[in-house]
C-alpha cells in the first residue's frame, strides 16, 4: 500500500496548489500540433549470430537533422554494445531477442522527450532494459537540462526529493528498497542529473529498476505532475510545461495482455507519441508477463480489469481475486494497480464487495470489441470525442493494432493529447475517489 500511499501524496500537491495554474497560452483550444513535434519512425530487423538471434530496431526522424543524429546514434550504439552477446536459440525471433524501442513525449512550445529502451530478453523473459533519455527544444534543435525547467536554487528540488522518495520506496511491495542507495538518488545533486522526460502532464524521472532491488530487470518511473511545480519553476520552464492550449483525451484498453495483438498495440502507440492505460486481466497476465512489463516500460499506465473476466462471483471470491490481482501485478512489473474498471461494466458488484478503488468507466466505446472494422471504429470515436473524453477500446482483438493507428492519427491529427486516466484527472484538477464511477473529465479550462 506505499505505492498508494505515493500516489494520493502526488494528488493531493497537484490538487492543492491550485494557486498556481497554468499559464493558459489562449482561451481557445489549438487544433494542431506545432510542426516541430512531428515524429516518424523507419523499423529496421535482421537475424544475427549465426542467423540464432534477432534485434529489432527504430529510428525516429523528426525536423531536426541534428535530433536524428543523436537519438539514432543512442539506438546503434545500444546495438552494437548488446546484439553480440544474445543468447542462441532455434527460434531467435521469439525466444531471443534485442528490441529497441524509442518513446517519445510532448510539451509546451517546442519540447520532445525522448526514452531510448534496450529491452534483451531470452525465452520470453527480460533479462535487462538500459536506456537513454534526452530532451529538445525542437525550436532551437538545443538539448534541455532539468536545471533550465526548474533553476538552480528552486525550492521545487525539495518537492522533486519528497515525491521520488515516497514513489520508489515501496515500488516494489514485498521487497525493501536499498536505503542507502536511495537516499543517495533523493540528494539535489543528483537529481539534477537525474534522467527525465516532460510529458504532457507530468515530468518523469526514470530509473532502472535493479539500482535499488537488485535482480530486478524493468524500469521505474516518478511522476511529478507540473502543478505541483507551478511558481517554483524557470519562466522557461514554466512555459514548456503548460499544455492548456491542447484538448487531451485518455484512451484506454481492455482484456489483455496477449501476445501477438497488444503487441502490435504497443508499436502503434509508441510510433504515434502516445501513453495509455491498460485494464488488465491477472490471468491474462500469467500467460503474457512480458508484454505486461514492457508496456510498463514503455510508460504505459496498467490498471486492473480484475484477476477474472467474471462480474457473477460472491463477494468473498471478488475479495479474494482482488488480492490475487494486487500481488500479481506488485511481482511483475513492481506496483499494484490504483485503479479499477469492472469486467461487463458492472461496478454494483464490485462496490458492494468493498472493492476499495477509484472506478474508471468510459463515455466513448469504440466498439472494436464487437468486430467494427478500424474506419468504423474511428469513425464512432469522431463522432464521440471531447475534450476530457475517456475512450474505451481493446488490446485482444485481430485488428486492435490497425484500428489504434487510426484512432490515434486522428487524434494527433485534431490536436488531442492523449494521457493516462490519473493524469487527465490531475490535469484538470478533479480529484478520483474509491468507491465511485468515473466517465470522463470536465475540463476546467
Amino acid at each position: 500500500m506505499k505505492r498508494l500511499f505515493a500516489l494520493c501524496l502526488v494528488l493531493c500537491l497537484a490538487l492543492c496548489l491550485v494557486l498556481f495554474p497554468p499559464l493558459s497560452a489562449s482561451a481557445e483550444k489549438a487544433y494542431a500540433f506545432p510542426d516541430c513535434f512531428l515524429v516518424t519512425y523507419t523499423v529496421s530487423e535482421r537475424k544475427t549470430n549465426n542467423g540464432q538471434s534477432f534485434v529489432s530496431k527504430e529510428y525516429v526522424h523528426t525536423t531536426r537533422p541534428e535530433v536524428d543524429k543523436e537519438i539514432n546514434g543512442l539506438v546503434d550504439a545500444f546495438d552494437a554494445q548488446f546484439s553480440p552477446g544474445l543468447q542462441r536459440t532455434a527460434s531467435p525471433k521469439r525466444n531471443s531477442r534485442l528490441d529497441i524501442h524509442v518513446v517519445n513525449t510532448r510539451s509546451g512550445d517546442s519540447c520532445l522527450s525522448f526514452l531510448v529502451l534496450a529491452r534483451e530478453s531470452y525465452n520470453r523473459k527480460q533479462l535487462r532494459s538500459p536506456f537513454a533519455c534526452r530532451v529538445f527544444d525542437m525550436a532551437s534543435g538545443e538539448q534541455v537540462a532539468l536545471v533550465d525547467i526548474l533553476g538552480e536554487e528552486s525550492e521545487a528540488w525539495d518537492v522533486l526529493a519528497e515525491i521520488a522518495y515516497c514513489e520508489l520506496d515501496g515500488y516494489f511491495a514485498d521487497r525493501e528498497a536499498n536505503y542507502a542507495a536511495l537516499n543517495g538518488l533523493c540528494r539535489k545533486e543528483t537529481l539534477m542529473k537525474t534522467p527525465f522526460l516532460l510529458g504532457p502532464v507530468c515530468l518523469t524521472l526514470v530509473y532502472e529498476a535493479k539500482t535499488l532491488y537488485p535482480g530486478e530487470t524493468s524500469l521505474m518511473y516518478v511522476t511529478v505532475p507540473y502543478n505541483a511545480l507551478r511558481g517554483m519553476m524557470t519562466a522557461y520552464g514554466e512555459r514548456q510545461t503548460d499544455n492548456s492550449r491542447y484538448k487531451m483525451v485518455a484512451l484506454t484498453f481492455d482484456d489483455g495482455p496477449v501476445y501477438e495483438n497488444t503487441a502490435k498495440v504497443l508499436n502503434e502507440l509508441r510510433r504515434n507519441g502516445v501513453q495509455a492505460t491498460f485494464f488488465m486481466i491477472g490471468t491474462q497476465i500469467e500467460e503474457n508477463p512480458d508484454i505486461a512489463l514492457r508496456a510498463h516500460d514503455e510508460l504505459h499506465s496498467l490498471q486492473s480489469h480484475h484477476y477474472r473476466h467474471a462480474s457473477k462471483s460472491s463477494a468473498d471470491h471478488i475479495q479474494e481475486d482482488t488480492r490475487r490481482m494486487e500481488a500479481l501485478a506488485s511481482a511483475t512489473w513492481g506496483l499494484g494497480p490504483w485503479l479499477f474498471r469492472a469486467p461487463y461494466d458492472r461496478f454494483d458488484r464490485f462496490i458492494e464487495a468493498g472493492v476499495d478503488l477509484p472506478m474508471i468507466a468510459y463515455d466513448v466505446d469504440a466498439g472494436d470489441g464487437s468486430g467494427r472494422q478500424p474506419n468504423e471504429v474511428l469513425y464512432t470515436v469522431k463522432k464521440q470525442v471531447h475534450d476530457g473524453a475517456v475512450i474505451r477500446m481493446h488490446d485482444t482483438v485481430d485488428n486492435a493494432a490497425e484500428s489504434c493507428r487510426f484512432v490515434t492519427e486522428w487524434l494527433y491529427e485534431n490536436g488531442y493529447m492523449c494521457v493516462t486516466v490519473e493524469e487527465l484527472f490531475i490535469h484538470y484538477k478533479q480529484e478520483m475517489v474509491s468507491g465511485e464511477v468515473f466517465c470522463n473529465v470536465t475540463p476546467t479550462y
